[in-house]
């Protein structure tokens, strides 16, 4: 597979006073903060028949990629390169060319986050094999769809209730310290499109024949506009371990276009309710002179299409990653 980019932007709106209580959140925004980290990104598109609730997914072959990053004050950037002859595997879990890009916007009282994601080329694999395809041996097991293209692009925004008491940084930036277990409600909204195409019918014969209704579908569009809330927890053990976990539903308009085999080139248009959740997690040691950890995020958006076909696409990576704090200035 081709190197790519995958970046990842932090931008944190300076302040000469921070808002915050000292007993729960230490900051290090005066300190350089160099990381390295290795990244794992993932997608996965499945097709389910509200009928029988058979279905069908598509994921792409992707890669472990190593990086590093800084942050500094107001501004932060993490890059992560592949490198092929550790992502050597396209002869059986097949060739995928892709563009993932991702941004991340904290600041004190919330959270935005930006994705552009381009596949092409995936695979249809038996259910137990969906999670960790690297350790069959045999390319007999998948069914590979070069022409399958996939086309994401979403922003997602949080407001943080409790920023006096609760960082998002703190797990994600590692630019403040959160000391004492808290926790927030927040609140936000989102925007999301999603285009698939193929050169025939996503589903082919023989898989169509599990599906109660005829899903020949060759090419989708959809968006969706909606608003979304939730709960974030940050729990600090013996001082300097810590978990994270962020959790969020959201219901959203949905404007869909469907063209199928059968309907000579012609657009279907719905319009319905979509569904999405949004987790976020981290876990690891803490202290003042260094951070590490493991993290992940996941993004999930149900379309429906004629309320009788499910199109649900999911998005997120899982990051694992050593920081080290270099003291430039007065501590904050």
């Amino acid at each position: 597979m081709p190197s790519i980019l995958l970046a990842q932007y932090e931008v944190l709106p300076e302040k000469k006073t921070l808002n915050f209580d000292t007993t729960y959140i230490k900051s290090y925004r005066d300190q350089l903060i160099i990381r390295t980290y290795g990244i794992t990104k993932y997608n996965r598109l499945t097709i389910r028949d509200v009928a029988t609730a058979n279905q069908v997914s598509f994921d792409p072959n992707t890669n472990l990629n190593f990086g590093a990053g800084f942050n500094y004050k107001w501004i932060g950037f993490n890059a992560a390169f592949n490198f092929p002859f550790i992502n050597n595997d396209s002869d059986r879990l097949g060739t995928t060319k892709y563009l993932d890009l991702q941004a991340d916007f904290y600041g004190r009282k919330y959270l935005i986050n930006v994705l552009y994601q381009d596949y092409r080329g995936f695979r249809i694999s038996k259910e137990r094999y969906y999670s960790f395809p690297q350790f069959i041996t045999s390319d007999t097991l998948f069914q590979k769809r070069d022409d399958v293209h996939t086309r994401a692009f979403g922003i997602n925004g949080f407001y943080n209730f409790n920023d006096k008491k609760f960082s998002y940084l703190s797990s994600f930036i590692q630019n403040e310290w959160q000391k004492r277990s808290a926790g927030s409600f927040f609140l936000g909204g989102y925007f999301t499109g999603l285009q698939v195409s193929s050169d025939s019918s996503l589903i082919s014969a023989d898989l169509n024949a599990q599906f109660e209704n005829n899903l020949n579908i060759v090419r989708g569009n959809f968006r969706t506009l909606g608003v979304s809330g939730g709960y974030a927890h940050t729990f600090v053990m013996w001082k300097k371990f810590f978990f994270t976990l962020l959790a969020s539903g959201g219901i959203g308009a949905e404007y869909s276009e469907i063209k199928t085999v059968e309907s000579n080139q012609e657009f279907n248009t719905e319009s319905s309710l979509n569904f999405s959740t949004f987790t976020r997690g981290a876990l690891g040691y803490n202290n003042d002179r260094f951070h590490v950890g493991l993290s992940f995020s996941s993004n999930i958006s149900a379309y429906r299409e004629q309320k009788l076909t499910n199109v649900i696409y999911q998005s997120g990576n899982v990051r694992f990653y050593f920081v080290k704090r270099f003291q430039l200035g007065k501590h904050s």
